[in-house]
């Protein structure tokens, strides 16, 4: 497929960056990198695999921006809450 293709068809590109990202997960929770950092690490692609599911699977791009910026506030916020609660978890 070729750059061009892909570009035009963004929900494929979505899925591949999506398909891409458990891969990371997976590898971070198989033991790549120290503990902590691997826990932060998979933390922080979930929440950007939830913002791309949102954006283009639940078409918040297209919701009014009041949504939007609530959607990605709440993302925000309840992933720097995990994150510190795990990196207080010592």
């Amino acid at each position: 497929m070729n750059a061009r293709r892909l570009r035009r068809n963004t929900p494929v590109a979505i899925w591949l960056a999506l398909m891409l990202a458990t891969l990371l997960s997976f590898a971070f929770g198989d033991g790549l990198g120290p503990a902590r950092v691997a826990a932060v690490a998979v933390l922080l692609v979930a929440y950007a695999k939830v913002n791309l599911i949102g954006r283009y699977f639940m078409e918040l791009s297209e919701a009014p921006k009041a949504l939007q910026v609530g959607f990605l506030g709440f993302t925000v916020v309840t992933g720097v809450a995990l994150i510190l609660l795990d990196m207080a978890s010592v």
